[in-house]
């Protein structure tokens, strides 16, 4: 009995706790690029606090929310694979009763699954809450896992899905009030996908309504990860001058921020922009800023295999063969962690243009033949179309030549 006593946390350990969630949400409740830049450095402390807050029925669910409170912080900054064990643990405490709470908290944790390329484990979780939204009418909880599915999809390169989802969450989301910045993230989801099957017009249209949408709300990160987005579908439909722009905008508004990860995206962005522009020394320094010391230490393996792919693409270009090799296969081994056949399949194929440069024709011949192969599953994927055009001609030249 002494020893149970003795375990058992003390009404004043129990109120401090609850203090100290308090203070924290003060921090979170509504957070601008200034706010997160401030809340980046104790974010420790933040996440200790949560954690401890979890653990006890008295905060537990003061905890839960401020773990979603915190959810732009730990998605700007790249933070998901820590929290995620957070997030478990508050889905886990969250019974259905608490249903809003536990749509946003199955929601958060499939996102940052899916961060994790953990994608089956991202469609289950959004669906876990889209089940949930639909039997209790939570019709917030239920346009916001149509969304989430998605993004999902999206993934998975299940285009036709993924359109099917984003549909229905913008029409969920426009008979809701106070949903501006839901309306904005589904116009770009809609616009992503209409760019992966090779609709740039559609692409273009969609991503226009989002970037007019996130400057009418003056929210800077969504607004360059959007000119980003729209950057990407304008220069391959030959609007050079207005892409580079929109890269250029993205750039300058991310500048003064804390917002490494949107820095590296822009930088790919920027420098692939370059590459069929055929301006290699531009484009190979957009790509070395990508390789950043944030993006080599960050658990972001993805956009890691980005960026050493990239570089090896435009080495290759200027004729520095065993530093493409390099990395080149560097990429190979992130794409393996990733799980993700078409960028692998496209870093395949170029080591085996690389290789036969080397005159190392047997392996170039079976390295085409492995990304091609890689590539057949994704029929509405239109980069895979053209990457199987491109690696069929280079293998056809090769078997030509011997």
């Amino acid at each position: 009995m002494i020893e149970a006593d003795r375990l058992r946390p003390s009404p004043q350990f129990i109120d401090m706790m609850a203090a100290a969630v308090g203070y924290w949400r003060g921090w979170t409740e509504q957070l601008d690029d200034a706010g997160i830049g401030r809340l980046d450095r104790e974010r420790q402390n933040l996440r200790r606090v949560v954690t401890f807050g979890l653990q006890r029925p008295e905060t537990w669910q003061a905890a839960a929310e401020l773990t979603l409170e915190a959810f732009d912080l730990v998605e700007r900054r790249g933070y998901g694979q820590q929290w995620i064990p957070v997030l478990e643990t508050a889905v886990a405490r969250c019974g259905n009763e608490h249903h809003e709470l536990k749509c946003r908290l199955l929601n958060r944790l499939g996102f940052f699954y899916r961060q994790e390329r953990r994608l089956d484990a991202a469609v289950a979780m959004h669906q876990e809450a889209e089940a949930l939204a639909r039997a209790v009418g939570d019709r917030q909880g239920l346009a916001e896992a149509f969304y989430y599915l998605g993004g999902d999809y999206l993934e998975k390169r299940a285009y036709a899905e993924s359109a099917r989802c984003a549909l229905a969450a913008l029409a969920a989301f426009s008979e809701l009030e106070n949903v501006e910045r839901w309306l904005a993230w589904s116009y770009m989801l809609l616009g992503i996908v209409a760019r992966n099957r090779g609709d740039l017009p559609a692409a273009a249209v969609h991503l226009r309504e989002a970037v007019a949408r996130w400057r009418a709300l003056k929210r800077t990160a969504p607004l360059a990860r959007t000119l980003n987005d729209l950057g990407n579908a304008l220069w391959p439909a030959g609007q050079v001058a207005e892409a580079e722009a929109c890269f250029a905008e993205a750039a300058g508004l991310l500048a003064p921020t804390a917002y490494e990860l949107d820095k590296t995206l822009t930088q790919l962005s920027l420098g692939t922009f370059y590459y069929h522009q055929q301006q290699w020394d531009e484009a190979e320094a957009a790509f070395r800023r990508a390789d950043s010391p944030y993006l080599r230490q960050s658990g972001h393996v993805v956009y890691q295999a980005h960026a050493a792919n990239n570089l090896g693409n435009v080495l290759l270009k200027r004729g520095r063969l065993a530093e493409a090799e390099y990395y080149l296969r560097h990429a190979l081994h992130l794409w393996q962690q990733a799980g993700d056949d078409v960028p692998r399949a496209n870093t395949l194929g170029t080591l085996g243009q690389a290789l036969a440069a080397q005159g190392q024709v047997a392996d170039a011949l079976a390295l085409f033949e492995v990304a091609i192969a890689l590539l057949q599953p994704y029929p509405d994927d239109y980069w895979a179309g053209r990457l199987v055009e491109e690696f069929t001609a280079e293998r056809q030249k090769l078997e030509i030549g011997d």
